[in-house]
């Protein structure tokens, strides 16, 4: 009775890992390193269970030959495949952080990323680096579309510093660890004055929308409390040209209380004269950009795994058919 309700256990958990692998990696659920890393343990362990109980009943005889040594040969391949992806995650290293064009930020183990994630064997001293972005440049994609191409630098240590690239879904290595460029927006620095009396100056992070279709804005409302001003902006592209040169222009809105001063669409360097002796000001830009950092995965024991697991199939299924004809 246990034995059967394992072999209905075990299929069922691995249908449901790879159908949790595949919701998160398309997108339609939030991924959870520790529910992953759970299945996929308890997938080994059922394995682990049945091909022990097939090797024994192999052993004596209990069992039609063929078709136990394919299936001790199938649950070997998916062991290698679970114990495989199990391994990276009990070594893993994952987390993200957004930085601004300039910004030179230490990790110190992963301290200093959102949302840190690390395995259970994992050594946080792998994030001991320094990262810094010099750079995040707009390069066009085809069919009026664009991409962020960043170049950010890493230091670990004393060592001399590494100079990567990430250009649009692509990755960079620096020793175990893998960089990718996740969103991406613009900071623009911000003037409001009244009179002579400087208000705010400061650089605002825009917030990146997704529009329909494939379009993308970017955006943000902000509010200057201790004068009751509110203010709304959209960088806006459309003074660039096809291979993305140029200058982004801002159109700004300051509001008082709920009541429009005045607004402006300018050019950075530029000042909006308002109502009631306000100026609004564009003073420069800045892009900011997320940057994922994780450590690598070796896929090698997974892939010989699937390999494996493939060839016993094929085992499987020629046992079955050599007893239908016999």
């Amino acid at each position: 009775m246990q034995r059967r309700l394992l072999r209905i256990l075990t299929p069922a958990l691995l249908v449901t890992t790879v159908a949790y692998f595949w919701a998160f990696k398309s997108g339609r659920a939030p991924v959870s390193p520790t529910v992953f890393g759970t299945l996929i343990g308890l997938v080994c362990f059922g394995l682990l269970i049945e091909l022990v109980w097939t090797v024994w009943d192999l052993m004596h005889g209990r069992d039609r030959k063929a078709t136990a040594i394919a299936r001790v040969v199938v649950s070997l391949g998916l062991l290698l495949v679970g114990g495989g992806g199990f391994t990276n995650w009990l070594f893993s290293l994952q987390g993200f952080m957004v930085v601004t064009e300039g910004e030179i930020r230490p990790l110190f183990q992963g301290e200093n990323l959102t949302e840190f994630v690390a395995g259970l064997l994992a050594d946080p001293t792998e994030m001991d680096i320094t990262l810094a972005l010099r750079e995040v440049e707009l390069l066009p994609g085809g069919r009026s579309t664009f991409f962020p191409e960043s170049v950010i630098e890493v230091v670990r240590g004393h060592e001399e510093p590494t100079i990567l690239k990430l250009s649009g879904a692509a990755q960079a290595k620096f020793g175990s660890l893998l960089f990718h460029g996740g969103a991406f927006g613009f900071s623009p620095r911000i003037v409001i004055l009244n009179g002579d009396d400087e208000l705010f100056d400061r650089t605002v992070p825009f917030m990146t929308q997704l529009q329909e279709g494939t379009g993308i804005s970017f955006e943000q409302t902000f509010t200057v409390a201790e004068h009751g001003l509110e203010v709304r902006g959209t960088v806006l592209l459309e003074s660039l040209d096809e291979a993305m040169r140029g200058h982004p222009t801002l159109a700004l809105e300051l509001k008082q209380d709920g009541e429009v001063i005045g607004a402006g669409t300018l050019l950075p360097g530029h000042f909006a004269d308002l109502d009631d002796g306000y100026r609004l000001g564009f003073a420069g830009m800045k892009m900011w950009q997320e940057i994922d950092i994780s450590r690598r995965n070796y896929p090698e024991p997974m892939l010989i795994g699937a390999v494996v697991a493939a060839f016993g199939v094929l085992l499987w299924l020629g046992a079955v058919i050599r007893e239908f004809f016999r």
